[in-house]
């Protein structure tokens, strides 16, 4: 049975996703580009797109300006996705995705983003606290911050927003996620390189990874770690139960927003009423569907619950981290 939970989620420093795809990435010489396409990008963002191609309402809080601003609009209406804007004077920065079609690597180049002034940083916070939440909201927090926001952006917020909910969900790296942590999300979402950073430890056996996660569950009072590891597949870590789920092997198109679709897809399943284990098995589906579509677009419902036939749900004990 669905719990009626209500979904948003956030995007401090959205960005016009500008793909181009190439044989080869050739430096001191011409690079020709094949094709090329313009998505709408930001972690935040591509949770809730990936949401909404699942066919689950959702509302995507997106930091907007300038001429690039207003064609991430565009992109969004055209998807038909719920969204609301908080306006930047500055503008919405660019991402450059330069994929190599003969081997699937992608070079990434990354605008900083719109420096934040101090007024815009305490609207931003205003804004929030504004938005319509109930216990029953669930907030995802996810994606790097333009200039201007302090590491302590996170924590600040999530401190805010669980005064109206306590299902805050965090997505970052670094000081980010350790200053995120701190404030006691319900939901973390880093890959084994971060969760390194974040514990300061090398991860290289399943019994330290238990003891890790064990003390970062019970020390700051998180919930549930999705742990993802590529094609490895992914973790889902509660206090009681832990969940291994790999997908199949797949030839990439694009892996840029496969942690965001995966994230969605976990979500999707756990506001349905899924069981941990089935909802990571969606996530790993969302996630091994993305990587087959072109640039930072999402997968079709179908072509995700297809996927998910093909993932296999393994004993984490036989992970290998070698």
């Amino acid at each position: 049975m669905e719990k009626r939970f209500q979904i948003f989620t956030l995007s401090l420093n959205t960005s016009l996703d500008r793909t181009f795809c190439l044989d080869r990435i050739v430096f001191g010489d011409i690079n020709r580009i094949k094709s090329s396409r313009l998505d709408a990008g930001g972690k935040g963002l591509n949770v809730a797109r990936m949401l909404h191609r699942l066919g689950q309402p959702v509302c995507s809080v997106v930091c907007l300006g300038g001429d690039n601003g207003e064609k991430v609009k565009q992109l969004i209406q055209k998807e038909g996705l719920l969204y609301r804007v908080v306006e930047t004077s500055r503008e919405t920065r660019n991402i450059f995705n330069f994929i190599e079609t003969s081997t699937g690597r992608i070079l990434r180049v990354n605008e900083p983003g719109p420096e934040f002034s101090r007024e815009e940083k305490l609207s931003l916070f205003r804004y929030l606290t504004a938005l319509p939440l109930s216990h029953n909201a669930i907030v995802v927090l996810s994606g790097s911050f333009p200039p201007g926001l302090p590491v302590s952006t996170y924590r600040t917020i999530i401190n805010l927003l669980k005064k109206y909910t306590p299902w805050i969900t965090l997505d970052a790296d670094g000081a980010a996620l350790q200053e995120g942590v701190r404030a006691r999300p319900w939901l973390i979402k880093p890959n084994i390189w971060e969760l390194e950073r974040l514990c300061s430890q090398k991860i290289r056996s399943f019994a330290k990874l238990k003891v890790v996660c064990g003390l970062l569950l019970s020390r700051n009072r998180i919930k549930l770690i999705l742990l993802t590891l590529g094609s490895q597949g992914a973790l889902a870590i509660s206090g009681e139960e832990i969940y291994w789920a790999k997908p199949p092997v797949l030839r990439p198109v694009s892996e840029v927003g496969c942690g965001d679709a995966f994230l969605a897809g976990f979500l999707y399943g756990w506001v349905s009423g899924w069981s941990l284990q089935e909802s990571l098995i969606m996530a790993v589906g969302c996630g091994s569907a993305k990587v087959t579509c072109p640039g930072t677009s999402m997968p079709s419902k179908q072509e995700v619950f297809r996927m998910k036939q093909k993932v296999k749900l393994l004993h984490p004990e036989k992970l290998s981290f070698s």
